[in-house]
């Protein structure tokens, strides 16, 4: 041990101020070599309707706002219109019913020279008389009448029929009369009551069916009865806002899609669809580009972890003894180290575990580990930094072959882990070492359990 410190003083001494930066340096580089298989860039050169060679698994989480927004359409679209009952329709039909026989008695009470408009003829004697108007020349005139002053009831009136109208102006003002009652009354027996779209045609039939009770012939049933698939109307109607607001409603309430990472996209075997290449696209490993998320992500915190370690080591160099800061670089020395066999130590438990041996992770002896530390470099900064950094260490070594919610569990149960690394030094030091060795196994098992079953 004498001579491995001698030599490593020598080394230190040949490198001068480049030893700090080399070791620091060399750690990064271990550490990036250790983690290149799980964080390396990923791409698949994939077709549509190809038998997938191996499973792909998403490297990062992502939002998959095309599929959130088909959900929500389907959300929407599963929303049909909501109906409310509105009484006013039945106001409205007899009024129009009431302007229609109205405009048919205008008509049919006006003279020849009002529907020829004043036209008049000259005889050979030199007399003037007026063409005497004729049934189809009143119908011309009430159709146009349509476009003027009987133009509230236009639409009420354009789809009923040319001899309905014709029969309606040959008769007399007693059955205009008649009619006209007729058509209300049965119109507003059926209207009184709920009509959709559905059952509108029941109703007008039902509503056909009460002529029988007039004393009317059949013709002028018939008559009637077109007057009344005119007047009938679904009083039932679509409530706009209310349909409005209860499909947004049922848009809010999808979840938005997330792609997890550590999902499986595409089992080995599957045949490549449509769909699968459209997720691979937007996670960027569809062929033509390569995802770097996790590997930016582990130089990241692999950066921020060597930053910490050398603030912490050029903190101490101002104001401080040559002997002194030999020390500190021989504790830095031991920790990274110790830390980066443990690093080594962890990636044979991730390729085993990737083998098909599950749960061999969790032998990981973290809690060994950070006893180690803490009793060679005795700070108890490099013990803290081991207590994090392990932990996220692991999510990055397994972080490819579980998903998300394993990969939190593990993360959780290595560092509650690491503070028995801490408790052996505080509660456990005057216990033999068999006994140490002991709860080093029987803790780490026993915490393990919940999340193996989990």
């Amino acid at each position: 041990m004498k001579k491995v410190r001698q030599k490593l003083r020598k080394f230190q001494e040949t490198l001068g101020m480049l030893y700090l930066p080399a070791l620091l340096g060399m750690t990064f580089l271990v550490l990036l070599i250790l983690g290149w298989s799980n964080v390396q860039p990923t791409s698949y050169s994939l077709e549509l309707n190809q038998v997938a060679k191996e499973t792909i698994r998403s490297p990062r989480t992502i939002e998959d706002k095309e599929q959130t927004a088909k959900n929500q359409q389907m959300a929407m679209d599963g929303i049909g219109d909501i109906y409310v009952f509105d009484q006013t329709k039945q106001q409205q039909q007899i009024d129009k019913i009431k302007q229609f026989f109205q405009a048919i008695k205008t008509v049919a009470a006006k003279s020849s020279s009002e529907i020829f408009g004043g036209d008049s003829t000259t005889t050979t004697t030199g007399e003037t008389s007026t063409k005497v108007a004729t049934i189809q020349d009143r119908l011309s005139y009430f159709k146009k009448s349509l476009d003027r002053e009987n133009k509230a009831i236009r639409d009420f009136a354009l789809y009923i029929k040319d001899s309905v109208i014709v029969q309606l102006l040959s008769a007399s003002s007693e059955k205009l009369e008649s009619y006209e009652k007729a058509v209300e009354d049965a119109t507003k027996e059926q209207m009184a009551s709920s009509i959709t779209d559905s059952n509108l045609l029941q109703a007008q039939e039902v509503a056909k069916r009460s002529l029988f009770n007039g004393g009317f012939s059949d013709s002028e049933r018939e008559l009637l009865g077109q007057l009344l698939t005119n007047s009938i109307v679904a009083n039932n109607v679509v409530d706009k806002d209310a349909t409005n607001s209860a499909k947004e409603n049922a848009k809010q309430s999808v979840s938005t899609v997330r792609i997890l990472q550590g999902q499986v996209l595409i089992q080995e075997g599957h045949i490549i669809t449509q769909e699968d290449l459209r997720i691979l696209e937007l996670l960027g490993i569809n062929g033509t580009t390569n995802n770097y998320h996790q590997l930016y992500s582990y130089l990241i915190f692999l950066g921020i972890f060597i930053v910490s370690l050398l603030v912490f080591s050029l903190r101490y160099k101002v104001g401080v003894s040559s002997k002194d800061w030999d020390t500190r670089l021989n504790e830095l020395t031991v920790f990274t180290f110790v830390f980066s066999m443990g690093a080594v130590l962890l990636k044979i438990l991730s390729f085993l575990q990737n083998r098909g041996i599950d749960y061999i992770g969790v032998a990981f002896p973290i809690a060994g580990l950070i006893y180690l530390i803490y009793k060679l470099t005795s700070k108890f900064f490099f013990t803290i930094i081991a207590m994090l950094v392990y932990p996220i260490l692991v999510w990055f070594m397994f972080g490819s072959d579980n998903i998300n919610t394993e990969i939190a569990l593990t993360t959780v149960y290595f560092s509650l882990a690491a503070w028995l690394g801490v408790v052996q030094e505080v509660y456990w030091k005057n216990l033999s070492w068999f006994k140490q060795l002991l709860l080093q196994i029987v803790i780490p098992v026993s915490l393990m359990i919940p999340f193996v079953f989990f």
